[in-house]
């Protein structure tokens, strides 16, 4: 089947049917990788961490704005959609969803999803809307794939305990796999927010790696 771009529900559900009774059949597993794009190694081993579970492996590239509070970066976040898309494809990526932000949170969006007792600790108690952002566009991208696996790195490993415990919850039928934490050769986690660094402040990010 054919790579393809995708940017609306409808778009999406046709890319996947598609897909599902092509060369394979109705019983053709998916996998997702949500990311906020600025594709690194990281992202890249997230997908051939899922061409290992499933038969068909769909992106998702969306900056959610629900998880920046006001004083955070969503207005400077790295933004590198033909190059993401062109790395995705490379690394055997099927299908990625670039969904607008009016299609995830429409005028009368009303909802949010709290796990409270994960989500109000450690790095939630300085970020306190953090993971009510992150739980809810999980649950809608995972709501809209209907994927099978989706996969996720144990560098945010506050933000997998509540993706699993809310999959849980809500008995959404995906499996969460989560890889090990991708690092540089000094061992410095490898994150988007890495091209903020300058030459100092990576050797000094490194020098506090303690895992």
């Amino acid at each position: 089947m054919e790579f393809e771009v995708v940017r609306s529900l409808r778009a999406l559900h046709s890319a996947i049917a598609r897909h599902r009774h092509g060369p394979l059949n109705s019983a053709a597993s998916l996998a997702i990788v949500p990311t906020m794009g600025a594709i690194h190694e990281a992202h890249e081993q997230l997908i051939v961490e899922a061409k290992k579970h499933a038969d068909i492996v769909m992106a998702s590239i969306f900056v959610n704005p629900k998880q920046f509070a006001k004083n955070e970066d969503l207005n400077k976040y790295p933004k590198s959609e033909e190059q993401d898309i062109q790395k995705l494809k490379d690394r055997g990526c099927d299908i990625v969803f670039i969904p607008e932000i009016n299609l995830m949170y429409p005028d009368d969006f009303d909802l949010t999803i709290d796990v409270p007792n994960l989500s109000s600790v450690l790095c939630g108690k300085s970020r306190p809307h953090h993971f009510q952002g992150v739980a809810t566009v999980v649950a809608k991208l995972l709501l809209q794939s209907n994927a099978d696996y989706a996969i996720f790195g144990e560098k945010d490993f506050q933000q997998l305990l509540i993706i699993k415990t809310l999959v849980k919850s809500l008995n959404i039928s995906c499996k969460i796999v989560e890889i090990g934490t991708v690092r540089n050769k000094e061992g410095l986690a490898i994150s988007s927010r890495n091209a903020y660094l300058s030459e100092k402040n990576r050797k000094i990010a490194n020098e506090i790696n303690i895992i």
